[in-house]
């Protein structure tokens, strides 16, 4: 399931992290500029199914609008306050992928297990 819309990753060319980017492929998905802010009439126009907004920083005082378009999932508590186990495990479940997305972090887990019995030094 591609998304309809990406924040911007400031340090490319094209707008789009080098890590969405592989995954993206061609896939038409806008890029928004979210600098100054959800652009709130922009994202409405989509019709998105769901708002992602889990490293949404001002979450706090666009939620609400947010969720007027779209239900929105983004991070509980603190900023910053549980890793990308967490983020993947919510977005999984809000898009009806759960067992895709365990099978997901168990799969980073194995990664990191692997990489540091190979290198202890890290």
């Amino acid at each position: 399931m591609p998304p309809v819309a990406i924040p911007e990753y400031p340090y490319s060319v094209d707008g789009r992290s080098p890590w969405s980017a592989r995954k993206l492929g061609s896939a038409p998905v806008k890029v928004l500029d979210i600098t100054n802010g959800a652009p709130l009439e922009r994202i409405a126009a989509l019709e998105p199914d769901v708002i992602l907004a889990a490293q949404h920083f001002a979450i706090d005082s666009e939620y609400d609008k947010l969720a007027r378009i779209a239900p929105v999932l983004a991070y509980r508590g603190e900023q910053l306050s549980y890793g990308y186990e967490q983020h993947t495990l919510d977005a999984g479940r809000a898009l009806g992928h759960d067992g895709r997305a365990r099978e997901s972090v168990a799969g980073v887990a194995a990664t990191i297990r692997e990489i540091r019995a190979e290198h202890p030094e890290f």
